[in-house]
């Protein structure tokens, strides 16, 4: 589950268990039908059935940035697993501030040669893809459209781009 951390208050919503809970009622209300019972939301989130990607911990201000990461310190359950999401400068002066994630691995992705994106985007289309698919994907491959590729070297940019309600320009 994709979610803002800049929406987590974290003085009234203290613990990430509290906060997910919340979100998931408010994203989708349909959990509070009566047939899942009345907690469905707190249920899946103690059962760790919901894993939060906490997106846009360098958007917010660096206060901020350390209430989210002591609210996230002091949380964690056995079955918690959070995706913290950052670009690295404001993590890695995050560390220095000593704002550090327990228990955590820093992973950071390396881009995508333009082959492997074009491979994918093709993995994805039938196998004779449409003409305007077709001529996407060689200017991927030999850099004819260079902000596409640009766009297709991270996997965040990419995804837009194969989704099927998305359609290349």
């Amino acid at each position: 589950m994709l979610v803002s951390i800049a929406n987590w208050d974290t003085e009234r919503l203290p613990r990430l268990q509290g906060w997910l809970a919340a979100r998931l009622t408010d994203i989708y209300p349909a959990l509070r039908a009566s047939r899942y019972g009345p907690d469905a939301p707190e249920v899946l989130v103690q059962r760790g059935h919901i894993l939060p990607v906490l997106d846009g911990l360098d958007e917010i201000p660096a206060q901020g940035r350390t209430a989210v990461i002591a609210a996230l310190n002091g949380s964690p359950a056995d079955s918690d697993q959070v995706i913290l999401t950052s670009r690295t400068g404001e993590l890695t002066d995050a560390a220095l501030a000593r704002d550090v994630l327990a228990s955590a691995a820093v992973i950071q992705p390396q881009p995508l040669a333009p082959g492997t994106a074009a491979d994918y985007l093709a993995s994805c289309l039938p196998p004779v893809p449409p003409p305007d698919w077709a001529s996407t994907l060689r200017q991927i491959r030999d850099g004819g459209a260079p902000h596409l590729t640009d766009v297709v070297s991270t996997p965040l940019g990419l995804w837009p781009v194969h989704h099927p309600h998305h359609h290349p320009h």
